[in-house]
């Protein structure tokens, strides 16, 4: 059985009692996280990584989003069930909040990106001979996989699990810009972060709480726009129906595409479905990872 209940769900609700839910905005030890660093092959700049779980478990590795951190997936990292069976993993991208800030803006190239998380999990697997991981990417963390599993290969790799992705070879440009509420360029869409962070949710569900708006405050991402196409032998896509920053239409057109794969809509919920519905993103995940993890 999976559960949140320890944990309430923020979005949505107004803060009359933020403590009730406060553990979801911090990366507190209380649940046994436990955190390295791995450093770039090419340039040593250093990633900072959290994990739950024992690592003898099923490994899956989450990759946040363009303006986000390691800490949006705090309502997977603190579900009961999937740090008691799985082994999970975050961690900052190069430029965001605990992870090295390179100052040469070419050290924010897509290529850096998933040299990081080849460095992440070669961390893992040299820790674990034979063991293979699960990548899930949300939104830019989308496109960071794939560079690496068309770079690097699946080898490492069981199954690739999708949020919210725009899988094309623009992964930011002005479609990107343009779709932020208020926003013409990269600047503007850092300081339109707090003004309009409803973008996020469906856009049929009330306005994000104070503190959750706040939370969703991160550092930024330069990335290039090419990138190759994924393969992967297991790929599940999780799109939200009412997503205002990706089209639905883009996943539909993507599978179509790659002729492989199983796609779940979920129709209320905007781009942070795993805010939005915990349960049944935590119910999607634990099938698709217990079933790669299965066939290899």
């Amino acid at each position: 059985t999976i559960t949140t209940t320890a944990i309430p769900n923020p979005v949505n609700e107004k803060d009359n009692n933020p403590s009730e839910h406060y553990s979801l905005y911090n990366s507190d030890s209380a649940y046994g996280i436990r955190n390295f660093t791995v450093k770039n092959a090419n340039d040593s700049i250093p990633i900072f990584v959290e994990e739950i779980g024992d690592p003898k478990n099923p490994t899956v590795i989450f990759l946040h989003g363009f303006l986000y951190f390691r800490l949006i997936f705090n309502p997977v990292f603190k579900n009961e069930f999937l740090y008691k069976n799985f082994h999970l993993v975050r961690f900052d991208s190069r430029g965001v909040l605990d992870s090295g800030k390179p100052t040469d803006p070419n050290q924010y190239t897509l290529d850096h990106h998933a040299q990081d998380l080849k460095a992440v999990v070669d961390a893992i697997t040299n820790a674990n001979p034979g063991k293979k991981i699960t990548l899930v990417g949300w939104s830019l963390g989308v496109a960071i996989s794939t560079l690496y599993l068309g770079t690097f290969g699946q080898d490492k790799v069981n199954g690739f699990l999708t949020i919210g992705a725009k899988l094309e070879s623009t992964a930011f440009d002005s479609t990107l810009l343009a779709s932020i509420p208020q926003t013409t360029d990269y600047q503007e869409v850092i300081e339109s972060r707090y003004a309009s962070p409803n973008f996020l949710i469906g856009k049929d569900r009330p306005p994000l709480s104070e503190e959750t708006a706040l939370f969703f405050l991160g550092g930024t991402a330069l990335t290039s726009t090419v990138y190759p196409k994924p393969t992967i032998t297991s790929l599940l896509i999780l799109h939200g129906g009412s997503d205002q920053v990706v089209p639905t239409i883009v996943s539909e057109h993507f599978l179509a595409e790659v002729k492989y794969g199983k796609r779940i809509v979920y129709a209320e919920s905007g781009h942070l479905l795993f805010w939005e519905e915990p349960e049944r993103f935590a119910k999607d995940l634990k099938e698709f990872v217990m079933f790669v993890n299965k066939k290899n």
